[in-house]
């Protein structure tokens, strides 16, 4: 299972009908892809399953909801997807989307049974993604960027970035912050396929909330 969807390649063969070096190569890619996505998944069931208080409630969209209200009433008819919603505490108990100006909410979280199942391009045209893609595979970024902008009728997206190891780790030793990258780095990856005003919240420095970088992004500006 993939943080992005179903793994597509494009099956090339030559004139004698063999397959080129290239796909053989991408086919052991997948793989590998494969399995990295079934271990991180396994690696949040585990977290999700515990029983801490506050463990991935989904708890960081709280800090962004005035942020998040301003963007959705700048639009009509927005169903919004939230992107990694954790157990999704602040829709259950807090009810943050009335504060929306949102037709419906869309949660997912691959480690989350309730959430699991990953809504179709068109069921959604907004994203909310708090405290998520760093903790998306390197190789996988593109493809979840790419989900995230395939509705041409997109609304906008909002998400936030942590550019600074974890303090947790997984069972293998690696921070679970798995893509630790700079602010030049994400805002270049997002501007390839962004369709819709964007914007991102950039975290350089654990613990130093004041030193966030706020980006706009204006339609693939």
């Amino acid at each position: 299972m993939n943080f992005h969807g179903s793994t597509r390649i494009q099956k090339i063969t030559n004139k004698w009908g063999f397959y080129p070096r290239h796909y053989w190569e991408a086919l052991d890619f997948m793989i590998i892809s494969d399995k990295e996505n079934e271990y991180l998944k396994s690696e949040y069931i585990k977290i999700h399953n515990r029983k801490d208080i506050g463990m991935m409630i989904g708890e960081q969209i709280m800090y962004w909801v005035w942020n998040i209200q301003d963007l959705s009433f700048e639009h009509k008819g927005v169903v919004l997807q939230d992107f990694g919603c954790g157990k999704a505490w602040p829709y259950k108990k807090r009810h943050i989307h009335r504060l929306w100006n949102v037709e419906k909410v869309v949660l997912y979280d691959f480690g989350i049974p309730e959430y699991e199942k990953k809504p179709e391009v068109g069921e959604f045209n907004a994203i909310v993604s708090c405290d998520v893609l760093e903790h998306i595979p390197e190789e996988e970024i593109d493809a979840t960027l790419e989900y995230w902008y395939s509705n041409p009728n997109m609304k906008f997206v909002f998400a936030t970035i942590a550019g600074y190891p974890a303090r947790a780790t997984l069972s293998d030793g690696r921070n679970a912050h798995v893509t630790i990258k700079s602010k030049e780095w994400w805002i270049e990856k997002v501007r390839k396929y962004a369709n819709c005003k964007t914007e991102l919240i950039y975290f350089p420095e654990i613990g130093k909330q004041y030193k966030a970088e706020r980006i706009i992004l204006e339609n693939n500006s």
